[in-house]
C-alpha cells in the first residue's frame, strides 16, 4: 500500500484553520489529552502557561507564529 499522507488522529482539543488562537492555563488544564493547532496565523500562549505544559500537551503544525513568555 502507498499513501501520500498519513494523519494520526488522537482524542485531543483541536483548533484548525483559524487566524488566531489564545491558549491559557484553563484551556491546558481542561485538555487532558492535549491540544493540536493546525493552519493558524498566530498562536498566543498566556504567561500563566508553563514550559512543561507546552511541551507535554501542545502540538503545532503549519502555523505562522507562536507568541509566548520568555521561559
Amino acid at each position: 500500500m502507498e499513501f501520500d499522507e498519513l494523519k494520526i488522529i488522537k482524542d485531543c482539543r483541536r483548533f484548525n484553520d483559524v487566524v488566531r488562537v489564545y491558549l491559557n492555563r484553563t484551556i491546558f488544564n481542561n485538555s487532558p489529552n492535549g491540544i493540536e493547532v493546525c493552519n493558524a496565523a498566530d498562536i498566543v500562549i498566556t504567561e500563566d502557561v508553563t514550559p512543561e505544559m507546552i511541551l507535554e500537551k501542545l502540538s503545532v503544525a503549519n502555523c505562522a507564529r507562536v507568541k509566548c513568555g520568555s521561559e
